[in-house]
């Protein structure tokens, strides 16, 4: 009767458009305009975009400062539930959701730095960082999976989901709306129809395997550009391989350009401008980048590693893996032959038509609306009288699911 009321964490939006935090802006704006959702709170940290402020204003959403928080003030236990749209990164994270709602559901993005501990600072961040994770499938109602390949992973690394958890596949968007695209001024005199890699500088996502590929292009007499754009992690990057590599190539200087990270703006421009989109990644959760190129009507080679293969469509040509002269006789085709270029973009744009934001906003309701109905929610070492000594939070999320006239209660 009421509908339903929901908190989002929007607290990973932070300055950089990368794959999680279009996830959690496109979740938290498609939840807000869902007809069976009548009121959302959005979560958001100090540094969240005004941008992307503006675009959950715009969508209906009330902005709420996760520094006024103050512990489970009634203005936000007041919601059916919380929805955090990618996976915890502290146990900060996982104490928050507790406060905010008596449902918790956390989007599972992939395993990625769950299984490597070089992207982080020290082994003990590691360590905690898993400890998170492990805590957040335990004490959470709902896991929602970014792919049938994440929960694969996920239950591969010993990640216990709670019952019913189930795969909810992200969209994907083409162009926003009122976004000038500008040029990136680091960008020299690299002309039209350059190769571009768009994504943060992962290990896994093998940008040194670009270099590898330009280098074979290279080898054949192909003298085009290289643009390389996207943010340098501090840890799990490529960034030393990358340098060394350009080193002992001086022949490339000005056809091969590192940006570091990009704007919406200038994101835009190098879609627009680039002849072909190079993703030669060794693990997904989904894959949105060719998509997005696609949408751009930008052909874009990708390989089928993790996710990916799941996603894209069955007759889409792509890279061969660890093969740099097979990626760029690929190239050359694309650039060379127009009805190749244009039979990508065809097939990966009406395969984009089935991961749409409205799509994903709609399975997800329907997930809530299942986790809301399913009576108590599941806590850790709970057993049938439940634990000695639990939080106010903890309690509250053990409620009747109903609760009749007169103070009865209906589990």
């Amino acid at each position: 009767m009421t509908g339903l009321r929901l908190v989002v964490d929007a607290t990973r939006l932070v300055p950089g458009t990368m794959g999680t935090q279009v996830v959690v802006l496109e979740s938290a704006v498609a939840l807000a305009r869902h007809g069976a959702v009548s009121e959302l709170r959005a979560v958001v940290g100090e540094s969240a975009p005004a941008s992307a402020l503006e675009r959950l204003r715009a969508a209906g959403a009330e902005l709420v400062p996760v520094r006024s928080r103050g512990g489970a003030g009634p203005s936000l236990r007041s919601a059916d539930l919380v929805y955090r749209p990618c996976q915890v990164a502290t146990l900060q994270d996982v104490r928050l959701l507790e406060d905010l709602a008596p449902r918790v559901v956390i989007a599972y993005l992939d395993t990625i730095a769950y299984n490597n501990p070089t992207y982080f600072a020290s082994s003990h961040t590691w360590t905690a960082y898993r400890a998170a994770t492990g805590l957040s499938f335990a004490s959470s109602d709902g896991i929602a999976f970014l792919s049938r390949e994440t929960e694969r992973m996920a239950r591969a690394s010993g990640l216990v989901a709670p019952p019913g958890s189930r795969v909810v596949y992200p969209g994907v968007a083409g162009p926003a709306m009122g976004v000038d695209e500008v040029r990136p001024a680091a960008l020299g005199r690299v002309p039209d129809g350059f190769l571009l890699y768009l994504g943060v500088a992962y290990r896994h996502k093998n940008r040194v395997g670009v270099l590898r590929t330009f280098e074979a292009l290279w080898a054949e007499g192909w003298r085009g550009h290289l643009v390389l754009a996207g943010a340098e992690p501090p840890q799990g990057g490529s960034r030393d391989e990358e340098v060394r590599y350009l080193r002992g190539r001086p022949e490339w200087d000005g056809h091969v350009v590192r940006l570091g990270p990009v704007g919406e703006g200038e994101r835009e421009w190098l879609y627009r401008h680039c002849g072909v989109v190079l993703y030669p990644s060794l693990a997904e959760g989904f894959g949105l980048v060719p998509f997005e190129a696609a949408l751009r009507g930008v052909p874009c080679l990708s390989t089928r590693a993790g996710a990916l293969d799941e996603v894209l469509p069955a007759d889409l040509p792509t890279l061969p893996p660890g093969d740099p002269a097979g990626a760029a006789a690929a190239v050359l085709e694309v650039c060379e032959r127009q009805e190749v270029a244009r039979s990508i973009v065809e097939l990966l744009a009406v395969q984009a038509g089935l991961y749409t934001w409205e799509r994903a906003a709609c399975s997800l309701v329907g997930y809530f609306e299942d986790v809301i109905g399913s009576g108590y929610a599941p806590f850790p070492g709970r057993g049938e009288k439940g634990p000695a000594t639990v939080s106010a939070g903890q309690q509250a999320r053990w409620r009747p699911a109903v609760r009749l006239p007169g103070g009865r209660t209906k589990a």
